[in-house]
């Protein structure tokens, strides 16, 4: 009896700790494999979402350095919905797999060469009113994002 109460709590204890976005097996492995030759590291979180009403397949990676980014995924097309870079180091290399700017380049119109010390996110998006591609990086202690457009690599704000 004892044992058996035991073994119920444990399962009660392990389905609470359950991945609130599904089964992570259900993500399918090519885009798994697609995020990690954009971002080289380790899984660390996979499963669905729904971001903006859209349903996404996410996927997280960590790298040796610490650096978090997460990818986006459309479930209905898996194509790219969107990338977030959510802790750095910022120093990586990311080409997004459209006709558009890479991620340093980016970073680089954004900063003007000037230091990026207090970048605490960014994210890669298409814009849905415009029918564009933009990045946009957010500091510390500022408001509003820097933004640049991935096509042209243009600043927009």
């Amino acid at each position: 009896m004892r044992l058996s109460a035991l073994a119920f709590i444990l399962i009660l204890v392990l389905s609470s700790c359950e991945d609130q976005l599904g089964n992570p097996a259900d993500v399918p492995g090519n885009l798994v494999n697609n995020s990690l030759n954009l971002f080289d590291g380790e899984v660390i979180e996979k499963g669905k979402a729904k971001v903006n009403n859209v349903e996404v397949w996410k996927i997280m990676i960590q790298q040796e350095t610490g650096a978090i980014t997460t990818f986006y995924w459309r479930k209905t097309f898996n194509n790219l919905y969107k990338i977030v870079g959510e802790k750095g180091p910022f120093d990586y290399e990311i080409k997004p797999p459209l006709d558009v700017v890479n991620y340093s380049t980016a970073k680089f119109l954004a900063f003007n060469q000037k230091s990026n010390d207090d970048m605490v996110s960014w994210k890669f998006f298409r814009s849905i009113d415009e029918n564009k591609w933009f990045y946009e990086f957010y500091l510390l202690n500022v408001t509003l994002p820097i933004t640049i457009d991935a096509g042209s690599g243009s600043r927009v704000r």
